[in-house]
């Protein structure tokens, strides 16, 4: 895990997970030449093209996760945690980019006490997270064809102990079914509400209203990550976690979404 930290992958864009409509580019050239931009040490023109590949419209896990070690080597510290957090969410099981998240994190300056969570809340978001919005959306189709399997073993059976056997794996596969089908829809409101956002500008003052003239309340600094409660034109209000609220210009802050328009 270590060894890999900070070097790009070499996967090809060959089926890379496209979440809107892309123009022709060659894809494959760009993310060529962004890799050797990247192993040559101009970070800054990796990072041009990383971004040029996202524009297209062309996302994965492999995008963004070479692309925050590409702003990470450039000194943007927040375009590198807003990268991460992207692979993160495409594939939240990675190992790799949890540790190089992890070690981003650490340089960021402003620490907070986080507000308790219910143990449950806890384990239920734990389990969701253990995969990608598409592969419980698999699970869920997985789950309703051994639920329709089941339920017709159970309806056509003649034998005894296979209609109790069909009708166990019909309850079980059909409430898995709702399980995994939750997961996804989370998953799926998660990367798509870009609720969750970056710091990126040095240092950012927040307000107590969505008014330049307005108190300010604390500094935040670059890297640290809020969640955006409400817009209100250039301004967005942000919940800490901590609990703490206030506003913050909306050029200070990068939402962690896929989003064309943020």
């Amino acid at each position: 895990m270590i060894y890999r930290f900070f070097f790009v992958t070499a996967l090809s864009f060959v089926g890379v997970d496209s979440l809107s409509a892309a123009p022709a580019i060659n894809a494959d050239s760009l993310w060529d030449a962004a890799n050797t931009l990247y192993v040559n040490g101009d970070y800054k023109g990796a990072v041009a093209l990383y971004e040029d590949i996202e524009e297209a419209g062309l996302v994965s896990y492999d995008l963004f996760y070479n692309l925050g070690n590409a702003y990470f080597k450039d000194d943007q510290l927040g375009e590198a945690i807003v990268a991460y957090r992207k692979a993160q969410l495409l594939n939240p099981s990675d190992a790799d980019v949890e540790y190089n998240l992890a070690v981003a994190n650490s340089y960021t300056k402003d620490r907070f006490s986080v507000v308790p969570v219910f143990f449950l809340t806890r384990w239920v978001r734990a389990v969701a997270d253990l995969f990608s919005g598409k592969v419980w959306a698999t699970l869920s189709l997985i789950f309703l064809v051994l639920a329709a399997a089941g339920l017709l073993l159970f309806l056509l059976a003649h034998a005894l102990p296979r209609r109790k056997w069909g009708l166990g794996v019909a309850v079980v596969s059909a409430l898995m079914f709702v399980v995994s089908l939750c997961f996804m829809s989370s998953a799926v409101a998660k990367i798509n509400k870009g609720a969750e956002a970056v710091i990126v500008a040095e240092s950012a003052s927040v307000k107590s209203s969505p008014d330049r003239a307005s108190i300010d309340l604390f500094i935040l600094h670059e890297g640290t990550v809020v969640e955006v409660v409400t817009d209100f034109g250039d301004w967005n209000e942000i919940l800490l976690s901590d609990g703490s609220k206030g506003w913050i210009r909306g050029d200070q802050i990068k939402r962690v979404t896929f989003r064309a328009d943020e």
